[in-house]
């Protein structure tokens, strides 16, 4: 309906293309595979939680996320039975890049994150009003991954055509 309504008013037309852009590849830290402290295998069975609470997850106890994740915004992600390619698109929105997952991890994974944002290190004039790493350093040192610069295909929108809208 808003497409229809953009293309009437405005002449927008748009087409999908796939473009060979600079992206980010989630990748383990070490070799050995060894995870950070604050990256676990979860524990919840959110299926059985779901099913229990009649399609709905009930919150936990102690106000933790329970089956999903937080972001504050201002550095702090909490997550609990997240799959890693969902973490990967949460990165992609911090970093302003496509990130795509190739840890190998499987399953869902319980995730404490804590780093100073670049718009906050940016605001300060550089030096990070906390003492929270930046985002690649705390992948790094709190979870056992970090991010690979790399090339891939990724699907962009192009926009063919735009007009100024028509008066009513």
């Amino acid at each position: 309906m808003l497409r229809a309504l953009l293309a009437n008013r405005f002449k927008l037309a748009i087409r999908h293309d796939v473009r060979e852009v600079p992206i980010y590849a989630l990748v383990m830290a070490r070799s050995d595979g060894q995870l950070g402290p604050q990256l676990h295998a979860t524990q919840t069975d959110c299926a059985a939680l779901k099913e229990s609470a009649g399609g709905l997850t009930p919150p936990a106890a102690d106000g933790s996320v329970r089956c999903g994740f937080r972001n504050t915004g201002t550095g702090l992600m909490l997550a609990n039975a997240l799959p890693m390619q969902a973490f990967a698109r949460f990165l992609s929105g911090q970093v302003q890049r496509v990130v795509v997952d190739r840890t190998g991890l499987t399953g869902e994974w319980d995730v404490q994150l804590k780093w100073t944002p670049d718009r906050v290190r940016d605001a300060a004039g550089g030096s990070p009003p906390t003492d929270a790493p930046t985002l690649f350093t705390a992948l790094h040192e709190q979870l056992g991954l970090k991010l690979e610069s790399t090339r891939g295909s990724v699907e962009v929108m192009v926009v063919e055509r735009v007009e100024r809208p028509t008066p009513d």
